[in-house]
């Protein structure tokens, strides 16, 4: 819907028709993402070191569902974990 809106909203000073263009009538095509520059934020993203499995409650596995938990992080300078706040449960159980 809301590329809809978009859509209508650019038309309407627009002729019928017309393809719109900027001031100079130039395309402008984005970069892909893996070619643009990192932010120089001075930040190492984070690296999985081992991954391990949820368990998961027997009944939830039958009836094959899935949730969300949102976790709020506190890690110190050397990436380590300090504190975890559960913001949103999963809501099965």
């Amino acid at each position: 819907a809301a590329c809809l809106l978009a859509s209508a909203h650019g038309a309407r000073g627009q002729q019928s028709g017309a393809v719109p263009r900027g001031d100079s009538g130039a395309v402008t095509v984005p970069q892909p993402l893996a070619q643009q520059a990192p932010p120089k934020s001075g930040l190492t993203p984070p690296l999985l070191t081992r991954f391990v499995a949820a368990t998961y409650p027997v009944e939830a596995a039958e009836l094959k569902l899935e949730g969300n938990v949102v976790l709020q992080l506190d890690i110190d300078t050397s990436g380590r974990v300090t504190a975890v706040v559960v913001v949103n449960p999963a809501g099965h159980g």
